[in-house]
């Protein structure tokens, strides 16, 4: 189990201080890789998801989420967002790919986004098809979103999910390093105007890490490149300096010890115009 991630774009520069909710005005968007879902764990996840603690409450807008198992845990799962205390039951999932091992899936606010249908008739592309070494594991996973109501090419939006090849070995390095670059590839490859972030289990260790550099390093022209938006480099592995970007809890001994999961930005939500990063990305 990991802990999600979540960050939240305003439609707009300047709205104010985060209060901890989403607004009209802002889009919540949260990762979370939630072991080998099968279904069940619902109160579980419902608390995560839904309660409040110190006035605070996830309630995310868009989710992207690793490990699901089928198609019916992706169906489970919408379920137990629409039925939890709180939730606004407008969540449906993007459409689902079966793929190698377990996948990606996301679920989002009819309220608040739609799929974008120009790059694909689902909005749902696979990036990259995963299969047995030296490829990497499992597919990489495209979904294209619109604000809902939004006709302007200024809202669209492709979110990326990953779960990259765990491990230290020089094969894992590798297949973690050729996943980085298609996604980049990818990237830059979107039409003039799209915004785009990742979301996902990276498995990286550090950021010195080739792959961690293929996806935030810059290139000729930095097309595709991603941002950290909480600037926040370094050795995470069991790295107590790091405690408080910790995201990952292999369910058993070691806790909360390592920044496998994150949210990564492209540039254009950074630069505090038109939709934007709610948060201060040189912290």
């Amino acid at each position: 189990m990991v802990r999600p991630r979540v960050l939240t774009l305003a439609l707009c520069a300047g709205l104010g201080m985060f209060t901890g909710r989403a607004t009209a005005d802002t889009l919540r968007i949260a990762n979370w890789n939630v072991t080998n879902y099968a279904g069940g764990r619902v109160p579980e996840f419902q608390t995560a998801l839904y309660a409040e603690f110190d006035g605070r409450s996830l309630r995310p807008d868009v989710l992207i989420g690793q490990e699901f198992t089928s198609a019916a845990a992706v169906a489970s799962f919408v379920q137990l967002l629409n039925t939890a205390a709180g939730s606004p039951g407008d969540w449906v999932a993007a459409t689902f790919v079966d793929g190698p091992d377990t996948d990606s899936a996301l679920f989002y606010r009819t309220t608040r986004v739609q799929p974008a249908t120009e790059l694909s008739p689902s909005g749902v592309t696979i990036v990259a098809v995963g299969g047995p070494a030296p490829n990497h594991p499992r597919n990489i996973m495209r979904f294209d979103l619109v604000l809902s109501g939004g006709t302007s090419a200024e809202c669209r939006l492709a979110v990326y999910s990953t779960h990259m090849k765990a491990g230290t070995t020089a094969s894992d390095l590798e297949r973690r390093l050729l996943e980085a670059q298609r996604i980049r590839a990818d990237a830059a490859a979107l039409p003039p105007g799209w915004f785009f972030l990742l979301g996902g289990d990276l498995n990286i260790q550090t950021s010195a890490q080739a792959a961690y550099g293929a996806l935030v390093g810059p290139q000729v022209g930095d097309a595709g490149r991603f941002h950290d938006p909480i600037a926040t480099p370094g050795s995470w592995n069991n790295n107590g300096a790091f405690r408080f970007v910790h995201t990952q809890d292999p369910v058993g001994p070691g806790g909360m010890d390592d920044r496998h999961d994150q949210l990564l930005l492209c540039a254009a939500l950074l630069d505090g115009a038109g939709l934007d990063y709610i948060g201060n990305p040189a912290v």
